[in-house]
């Protein structure tokens, strides 16, 4: 188990992780950027929000993710 795993949330109702990452220094977050995004694949699941608005503290940096999700199939995701 890395050090970053209890950062991740582990369901769509983990706001626990939420908060975790909401206490991070923004620069703390780039290492796990893809693992976090992937919690935007449906806006509707309850962390989505709240995920997008941490992913904002860091923009630079999650573009080149944001591109990544751009060059796949799944258009739910893409929306």
């Amino acid at each position: 188990m890395t050090e970053s795993n209890h950062l991740i949330p582990e369901s769509k109702f983990d706001f626990g992780a939420i908060q975790r990452l909401q206490q991070l220094d923004p620069q703390d977050l780039i290492p796990i950027l893809p693992e976090l995004l992937v919690w935007l694949q449906d806006i509707n699941w309850p962390v989505a929000i709240p995920m997008s608005k941490i992913l904002l503290t860091v923009p630079d940096e999650i573009v080149p993710h944001v591109r990544d999700v751009l060059h796949t199939d799944d258009t739910e995701w893409i929306e």
